[in-house]
């Protein structure tokens, strides 16, 4: 748990954000996967926040019995993002997911780049 640009930050033990997680899914519920980057993560908003939790809670008010789960990670592209679903998060079953694209998500993630010469 960690305070982020004002926010606070949870992950749980296998690296998603928010609380502990069971691989096993609740009888009757369905559960939404997010996979994507910062904008998925939620990047400067409280959990709550996420447009992932936020599309649950929409869907808990009209009846649907769900439950998502954040497997973002901020400054991944789409490769990384399918490794990790492979290696972390199909194990929770989900009958849905939700693959954020946005254009960067073609190019090599920022951190693996060269910074650019201050001269």
């Amino acid at each position: 748990d960690v305070v982020f640009q004002q926010v606070p930050v949870r992950t749980n033990s296998a690296g998603l954000r928010g609380g502990e997680l069971s691989a096993e899914k609740p009888q009757g519920t369905k559960r939404i996967l997010g996979l994507g980057d910062s904008i998925m993560f939620g990047w400067g908003v409280k959990e709550e926040e996420s447009y992932l939790r936020v599309s649950e809670e929409i869907l808990r008010e009209r009846g649907v019995q769900v439950e998502t789960i954040n497997c973002a990670v901020p400054g991944y592209n789409t490769t990384m993002e399918v490794t990790r679903l492979k290696k972390r998060c199909l194990r929770y079953d989900p009958d849905v997911i939700v693959l954020h694209f946005v254009n960067n998500d073609f190019d090599v993630p920022y951190f693996m780049l060269k910074p650019a010469s201050p001269w």
